[in-house]
């Protein structure tokens, strides 16, 4: 594993962990840690998309890093948008249900063989 590769897995551990921890039980928002979330996503989201495009256009695996660096942003941009509104519920689900989902499958189906399809 590069330093990178391992920098970029850290990142999805961390987002893991804390994208629970923003909404606890009594329904309060954690800006501090939605705030760091916020920062390692932004950085993560800049890594992923420089290393996308230095996949062969062709393979398969361009695609689905594709689709789910899409999703990736259009998580990243609704957890803004509930946040702005207060819907903690919105919150909630995005952080743990979408955003939990798509970093693993990021951690499972693209990682591990990026190094092997870079162009």
């Amino acid at each position: 594993m590069t330093n990178q590769q391992s920098t970029i897995s850290d990142a999805f551990n961390v987002l893991i962990k804390k994208s629970s921890q923003v909404v606890p039980k009594d329904g309060l928002v954690d800006e501090s840690t939605l705030y760091e979330i916020s920062d390692i996503l932004n950085s993560l989201i800049k890594i992923i998309a420089t290393d996308t495009r230095k996949l062969n256009k062709e393979s398969p695996l361009y695609i689905q890093a594709m689709n789910l660096q899409i999703h990736l942003l259009s998580t990243f941009k609704y957890i803004q948008v509930a946040y702005k509104k207060n819907d903690t519920i919105m919150l909630q689900d995005l952080l743990i249900n979408d955003l939990k989902d798509n970093l693993l499958q990021w951690k499972v189906n693209i990682m591990p063989y990026m190094k092997d399809h870079i162009a």
